[in-house]
């Protein structure tokens, strides 16, 4: 017996119209299986009444296309499995064609029919599929639109089965696994296919079945809702099924050329609904988490430790500021080239105020759930090297030759200097020594118990401020700055904030009276530093003094929220490796522009921001794959 699983959303005549025609014309043994996708026109239960000899199951949610299909097969009791689009119809039975086709060899797992269009019955639509183009991701179909005068009757493999029909086995189903619920709409079958041929099995086109197909009655052409699933199922399909070069150039083809060229055309037509679906689907599609290639489980890339979604957030935070901030350039000749007074300059006094304070109090807010103990500190320094240490030398050194071979990159460095780059600061990897420093020197404090009360941790406060302004005003500037210690002195009060806030949050905030102080010590800091967008302020000593004051209370209040947000928190996860090679994104965001003759700043900095989050991402993604690219590029050992 054959089961024929369909599913039904808001599309009850289309549903009707499928059984009629089954009920009429096929003639091999079979069921039919209709899962009423909760359908806002409340179909199921018409369903129900309209066709008592069908099994009707009502799923109180939509499933998705994948989802109702493998709802359906928990209830099919045939030995073959056809899932079938409820906007098909047959004019002749078609069953016993494709179960001889299926059953003629075990390298077989699935195989599709002829698939002609209802209103055109001498059009074909699908006469197997080819896959195409892995760079663009796309399938063509075979015998696309073309009249039949019978040159695809003859059966053979097919790069993919087509959604609207398909059959396989229950034995197949077993072994192999059912479609993966990823998607929800589209590229399913696509994927499916890649899941069967990496099992061993061959897909099949069998045109001695035939059935007409309606072609997405449900789902609107052109729709903002189509264009959205397209574009993340395209993407996700590529993430799941395609290999390493592959999927480097597959993704990096939808980022740098079809990202900008929609963006383009639906501006240019005003077309405001399509461009913000296609903007959520590449979102969702680099960003959704996806199963395995064979299993309903779920990918982990970065890491298992369960983290707190408001410490996340603040993550994500901070890192988006240093990529907005390395995208727009600390000085007027660096990143996107801004000079004085444009808002750009001012939106990056604000950006570099908290930025790198924020992520310092984040690590030592994290360092502090676990304190370091004497028995343990040489495997802590062990790991801290590997994690720190290691991708920031090769980050470097990457970035370093990019930049010295790639036209209109800036400050571009001398190849016999690059030896310089693992010593001194060099560009935003400075920041990776120094915090190495801090990690050093806060494990001999919790070692020395200095910062186990309190009071001690006031007393740390005070000692480390008190280095930050030796540092500015003793330590000559003409000493080397080696291993960037100097910016370790700098944001150290930062880290032991950090530690005292997650150790001492419940002293530390008891009273209204110590938020009002701290408050006020932030507001301070906030309102001076408009102060120096007017009057600049960099020179004056007093001001610079006392600053680190204003950013330890901020620092405070915002460690101390409890706000998160999705998107946040997912930048968070991959803040590390984001900050490792985002500078590979703004700069080649920025280049490749110019090369199409497009310099206005909104674009620019939309794009180069886009690519310097999303390249990264790549990259983390795939060096999670083989462990010495897992140490590599991420300092996992």
């Amino acid at each position: 017996m054959v089961s024929l699983i369909t599913i039904n959303y808001n599309g009850y005549n289309d549903t009707c119209e499928l059984v009629k025609s089954l009920q009429q014309f096929e003639n091999y043994p079979f069921e039919i299986i209709v899962v009423d996708n909760d359908s806002p026109n409340g179909d199921g239960p018409l369903l129900k009444a309209s066709l008592p000899n069908v099994k009707v199951i009502c799923s109180d949610k939509n499933l998705g296309f994948a989802g109702g299909n493998n709802l359906g097969y928990q209830y099919a009791k045939g030995e073959h499995i056809v899932y079938i689009n409820n906007d098909i119809t047959i004019a002749e039975p078609f069953l016993k064609a494709l179960v001889d086709r299926l059953q003629s060899s075990d390298k077989i797992g699935a195989v599709s029919p002829k698939i002609k269009y209802e209103y055109q019955k001498d059009t074909i639509q699908y006469a197997g599929y080819i896959a195409a183009n892995p760079i663009r991701v796309s399938y063509n179909l075979i015998g696309l639109n073309q009249k039949d005068n019978g040159q695809y009757n003859t059966a053979h493999p097919t790069d993919a089965i087509h959604g609207a029909c398909v059959m396989t086995s229950r034995k197949i189903i077993e072994k192999v696994g059912p479609m993966t619920e990823s998607y929800f709409l589209f590229y399913e079958e696509l994927d499916w296919s890649c899941q069967l041929q990496r099992a061993g099995y061959e897909t099949w086109y069998e045109p001695a079945a035939c059935v007409f197909h309606k072609e997405s009655m449900t789902i609107k052409r052109g729709s903002p809702f189509r264009l959205y699933y397209l574009t993340r199922s395209r993407i996700l399909f590529a993430r799941r099924n395609y290999i390493f070069i592959n999927k480097l150039i597959a993704l990096f083809y939808q980022i740098a050329i079809v990202v900008p060229k929609n963006i383009l055309l639906y501006s240019i037509h005003r077309e405001q609904a399509m461009l913000k679906s296609f903007l959520k689907g590449c979102f969702h599609g680099f960003t959704d988490t996806i199963h395995s290639k064979n299993q309903n489980t779920k990918e982990i890339y970065m890491g298992t430790q369960q983290k707190i979604p408001s410490i996340e957030t603040l993550r994500g935070l901070a890192i988006l500021l240093v990529v907005i901030g390395h995208v727009i350039g600390s000085t007027p000749e660096g990143g996107m080239k801004i000079d004085y007074p444009s808002p750009w300059r001012y939106l990056y006094l604000w950006i570099d105020y908290i930025q790198m304070p924020l992520f310092t109090a984040i690590a030592g807010w994290v360092y502090a759930i676990k304190p370091i103990q004497k028995d343990s500190l040489g495997n802590f320094f062990k790991k801290k090297f590997y994690r720190l240490l290691i991708p920031m030398a090769v980050a470097a050194t990457l970035y370093f030759l990019v930049q010295y071979i790639t036209p209109g990159t800036n400050n571009k460095g001398y190849l016999s200097e690059i030896w310089r780059i693992y010593i001194f600061p060099y560009t935003i990897y400075w920041y990776l020594p120094s915090l190495f420093i801090m990690f050093t020197c806060a494990a001999v404090i919790d070692i020395r118990g200095w910062a186990s009360r309190i009071q001690n941790w006031i007393t740390c406060i005070i000692v480390t401020y008190i280095g930050v302004v030796i540092l500015k005003e003793v330590i000559p500037s003409s000493i080397p700055n080696l291993f960037s210690f100097k910016g370790a002195i700098a944001l150290f009060p930062y880290f032991i904030i950090g530690m005292g806030a997650n150790r001492f949050s419940g002293k530390l905030f008891i009273t209204d009276k110590q938020w009002g102080v701290y408050a006020i010590l932030a507001l301070i800091g906030i309102v001076l530093l408009q102060l120096e967008w007017f009057y600049p302020l960099a020179e004056n000593n007093l001001y610079q003094r006392l600053q680190p004051i204003w950013i330890m209370a901020l620092l405070l209040l915002l460690l101390h929220q409890k706000h998160s947000n999705k998107i946040l928190i997912w930048l968070g996860n991959y803040a590390y490796v984001i900050y490792l090679y985002h500078g590979f994104g703004t700069s080649g965001g920025r280049i490749l522009l110019s090369w199409f003759g497009i310099h206005s700043e909104i674009p620019v900095f939309l794009f180069a921001l886009s690519i310097a989050i999303i390249f990264p991402v790549i990259i983390g993604k795939l060096g999670q794959k083989w462990r010495l690219t897992r140490t590599l590029i991420l300092g996992i050992k």
